[in-house]
């Protein structure tokens, strides 16, 4: 065992750091392709009635800007500033308070299709006995990736979780990386990092001198074969 207590394992990874959504996590990416009756029902009370199509690809396109924003100067945003946006663009003054509950809303929503990737939750079971563990997750909500930690029941099984939304720097920012390396109170040599988006989950972590793996199964970007997965699964052989 190592000075603190932590028992190191066969490739000498002494922490797993994971990504959340679309790594421990699967979800629709195509917001469009799912239904929001209760976020419309609300935004109509809130005066931005302007046809439930027409709204959802108003809040899409406010989303999309946002994202475009973020990924050049790496602040994260939040669901409020998605809503404040929309009703600006519909001339619409909406207290902040009620901008707040139109992004739970939205969320709410949109977190029914989130599910667990089959078998992750086992495995996270098998490597806390090895390996201390950790969360680094873009998100422009506060309480969704603590909330679904929570539901899959593996919330204890984490030493630190590090959510953009707190942090303000989403990935690839090393900042955040390093916030939680922080809170682990290690560096990063015996850092592993497991995501599936390559400049947040492979190109930020290993520019901070982690290791990293990238959930890639079509191969579609330059990562070392050793180093490419093909399912979060895949993360229990290589540590």
């Amino acid at each position: 065992m190592t000075a603190g207590g932590t028992v190191p394992s066969v490739a000498g990874t002494e922490i797993v750091l994971f990504d959340f959504f679309g790594t421990l996590v699967e979800f629709e990416h195509d917001m469009g392709r799912l239904t929001y009756p209760d976020t419309y029902g609300y935004a109509e009370e809130c005066g931005l009635g302007c046809g439930y199509d027409g709204f959802v690809e108003r809040w899409r396109s406010v989303t999309d800007r946002l994202e475009v924003r973020a990924a050049a100067d790496h602040l994260e945003f939040s669901l409020d500033e998605v809503a404040v946006a929309v009703a600006a663009e519909l001339g619409v003054e909406v207290p902040a308070e009620r901008c707040r509950e139109l992004g739970q809303r939205f969320v709410g929503e949109w977190a029914v299709h989130v599910r667990p990737v089959d078998g992750v939750v086992e495995m996270l079971g098998r490597l806390a006995g090895d390996v201390r563990l950790g969360v680094v997750s873009n998100t422009s909500d506060w309480t969704l990736v603590p909330t679904m930690l929570d539901a899959m029941g593996v919330t204890e099984l984490f030493d630190v979780i590090v959510l953009s939304i707190e942090h303000v720097y989403r990935k690839p920012h090393p900042s955040i990386y390093q916030r939680a390396l922080d809170g682990l109170r290690s560096d990063s040599e015996r850092v592993a990092f497991v995501g599936d988006s390559y400049e947040p989950d492979y190109v930020g972590p290993r520019a901070l001198g982690l290791d990293a793996y990238l959930i890639d199964p079509a191969g579609r970007h330059d990562v070392p074969v050793e180093h490419r997965l093909s399912s979060v699964l895949d993360i229990e052989s290589k540590v």
